[in-house]
């Protein structure tokens, strides 16, 4: 038996349950209606497993007026396309067709566009663009073709300045997503992490495919702990960069951290209420680590545990309603759920000796979160019964997962080739993808979605 067959079965998963099916069971198949626009009639996309019922989308390169007004590198015409197609790939939405014979082709109208000859190719629907330089801005129009329906469905217009390019074409793969499934993307979104390519333990933010890092913290101390607000606007974290280690907030528009609190002993880590007015922490102020909540607005405390043992890693349900945590009451660490107040605790998992680090689905129906397998950690998930646990990852120890806000995708870190590294996979363990660049990185948080605005 291989070793995530072997966990699975510590955790008496039913044999006859793939990844799929079991999933889909407990998340209600995840079926998504495509817009009439794209077929001609109401088709039902299934997001099951390893790709079936995908889009099967071509992208080709963008073409370029030579009169702008000023010159655009035709780099472009082929860097927007390749990242274009990995944001749309990464949505599990869409099969990307690289395979096919694509010559290129500008923004012709529907009357001159040969939809038999992509139909022949297998392509449902195809992505073409024009560039071109106007008031020192790069101008984008992106056109999307139905083959099936042998019309143009979609076309807009964006604009940006040098240097937001990857983040203009983000925003057109959320755009066309949401545009032909009615699932809003995440490629406008970031990840919050520490890492040590600086030499100690800082804060840094990268896009959701690892690019555009941008360093958060200069203290030359260790850095713990990220946990970010749902308006992405301020970032706690905990930090040994003055006496003990305090609980500090960043804002993240000001680049300015403050001292939240500093009592003796443990202060974090600690979650964001959805509301972002709240946040539950862990302080060992009055003897062992207990789970608190904190009103930002008045820093008042009130304390929600009161047992003898750690409780720890607190998470907060997409409702605000329920608070998941990390308890060893029982004699090893293991999930629980309890009342926003406090009341009504109940153990959650019981497979695993140290399991940690929970993190709510936003679809409200999964927690992820890290189980000691065969002495090891691994990512599981399991349903808010207690239900349907799942085992994502194998090889080495995989840790700190943190959902994506459309809760198809979780970013966790992972030793499994030596040093520890963020990844991404789907919500059943498939798609991995490493996404650091260098140095050792921990602790990912998963940003709501930006509204960068490129659109004319």
């Amino acid at each position: 038996m291989n070793f995530k067959a072997n966990a699975m079965a510590k955790l008496k998963m039913p044999k006859s349950l793939s990844q799929a099916s079991l999933y889909g069971c407990s998340f209600g198949l995840a079926i998504i209606l495509i817009p009439a626009l794209l077929f001609g009639q109401d088709v039902f996309l299934k997001i099951t497993d390893r790709g079936r019922n995908r889009i099967k989308i071509a992208v080709l390169n963008f073409a370029l007026e030579q009169k702008s007004q000023f010159s655009v590198d035709p780099a472009l015409t082929e860097s927007i396309p390749r990242i274009l197609k990995k944001d749309l790939k990464f949505s599990l939405f869409f099969d990307i067709l690289d395979s096919v014979e694509m010559p290129q082709v500008g923004p012709l109208s529907e009357d001159e566009f040969d939809y038999p000859s992509w139909a022949t190719k297998g392509v449902q629907a195809l992505v073409l663009g024009f560039l071109r330089g106007k008031d020192e801005k790069l101008e984008v129009q992106v056109f999307v073709e139905s083959v099936v329906l042998r019309k143009r469905v979609f076309k807009r217009a964006y604009e940006c300045k040098k240097g937001e390019e990857r983040r203009l074409t983000h925003t057109i793969a959320d755009d066309i997503t949401r545009f032909l499934t009615g699932e809003d993307g995440v490629c406008r979104t970031r990840i919050f992490f520490v890492s040590t390519r600086s030499g100690t333990k800082e804060l840094y933010v990268s896009d959701y495919d690892g690019m555009d890092v941008e360093r958060l913290t200069h203290f030359n101390s260790i850095s713990l702990f990220p946990a970010l607000s749902p308006d992405n606007k301020l970032l706690a974290f905990s930090s040994f960069k003055d006496k003990g280690l305090g609980l500090y907030m960043l804002d993240l528009e000001k680049k300015k951290a403050e001292l939240l609190v500093n009592y003796e002993g443990m202060n974090g880590p600690c979650a964001f209420s959805p509301d972002g007015k709240k946040l539950a922490l862990v302080l060992s102020k009055d003897g062992n680590s207990e789970i608190y909540v904190m009103d930002l607005r008045n820093q008042h405390l009130e304390r929600l545990t009161f047992e003898w043992g750690i409780d720890t890693s607190p998470c907060w349900s997409p409702t605000g309603n329920e608070i998941a945590f990390t308890s060893d009451r029982s004699g090893s660490p293991q999930i629980y759920i309890m009342d926003a107040t406090g009341a009504n605790v109940r153990r959650l998992t019981f497979q695993g000796k140290y399991n940690d680090q929970p993190d709510w689905s936003p679809r409200g129906d999964r927690i992820a979160y890290a189980s000691m397998l065969d002495d090891v950690f691994d990512i599981v998930t399991i349903g808010v019964d207690g239900e349907n646990a799942l085992v994502l990852t194998s090889g080495g120890n995989n840790q700190n997962p943190s959902w994506s806000p459309d809760g198809y995708h979780i970013v966790f870190s992972s030793n499994r080739d030596g040093s520890y590294k963020l990844y991404t996979m789907s919500w059943i363990g498939t798609d991995i993808s490493l996404i650091s660049q260098s140095g050792e990185d921990f602790s990912p948080v998963w940003s709501s979605r930006y509204n960068w605005k490129f659109e004319k």
